[in-house]
């Protein structure tokens, strides 16, 4: 009687112990690609996330690198964000027997969150192309709050200079709104129910809450602005 053959467990592929610029160009490219570092370190081939980010946490080179591929994942995002918004064929059900052809709530719902999921990740990851604005221009101005900081202006100063730009930038556009609701009132009359083509009372309260949001946004990149340390302000590049 012959003694059965034992077969050895099949060894799992060992991720690489030395970072090279092979493995960093075809993590890069993978990224530019659409793929998240999340799922490219789930390759058996490549390092762990933890490896990969404990290996560029002291390379500044491979660091601008790394970010410019980041950047390009989130274009990648913003035209797959296009791709869903473009593509209907699923969002009807067909006519079944007697049933009539119906919107496809969950389907439509689930586009949705997965389109403001890749707007949040845009926003974060890439803010000076697909962030607010507003923050953005605070944070240009870094160097000449520290100017004007070193100059004698006080905290409060540079809040309100900040929040008099960000606050005629929402005044502007609240004008603009009311142009455009007063003009669209006609068209949307039939659409109305229980309130009136020009009811004060909710052009008052949507024009206040835009107004207290506009406000909430200003104030918080203002507010950081002003905790700057004017020397590491002037240094800003």
């Amino acid at each position: 009687m012959t003694e059965p053959e034992i077969i050895p467990p099949e060894e799992k592929p060992r991720r690489p112990a030395e970072f090279t610029d092979e493995i960093f160009d075809v993590i890069c490219d993978r990224m530019a690609g659409g793929e998240g570092l999340r799922k490219i370190c789930e390759d058996p081939q490549m390092p762990s996330r933890q490896t990969f980010l404990r290996w560029i946490e002291k390379d500044t080179g491979r660091q601008a690198q790394y970010t410019a591929a980041r950047e390009a994942l989130m274009d990648w995002y913003a035209e797959e964000i296009l791709t869903i918004a473009w593509d209907s064929s699923k969002d009807t059900i067909p006519a079944d027997g007697k049933k009539p052809a119906r919107c496809d709530n969950e389907w439509v719902n689930r586009s949705r969150l997965k389109v403001d999921t890749l707007k949040f990740l845009m926003a974060k990851l890439h803010p000076k192309r697909y962030g607010d604005r507003l923050p953005e221009t605070v944070e240009q101005r870094t160097h000449e709050m520290g100017i004007r900081a070193a100059l004698g202006a006080s905290k409060g100063d540079l809040l309100r200079l900040i929040l008099r730009s960000g606050i005629l930038m929402a005044g502007i556009g609240l004008l603009l709104g009311f142009a455009g609701a007063f003009g669209l009132t006609r068209l949307l009359a039939n659409l109305l129910f229980g309130v009136g083509e020009r009811d004060p009372m909710t052009l008052g309260t949507v024009a206040a809450l835009l107004a207290f949001v506009a406000l909430l946004a200003c104030y918080i990149p203002a507010r950081r602005a002003t905790r700057v340390d004017p020397m590491v302000a002037l240094r800003y590049e």
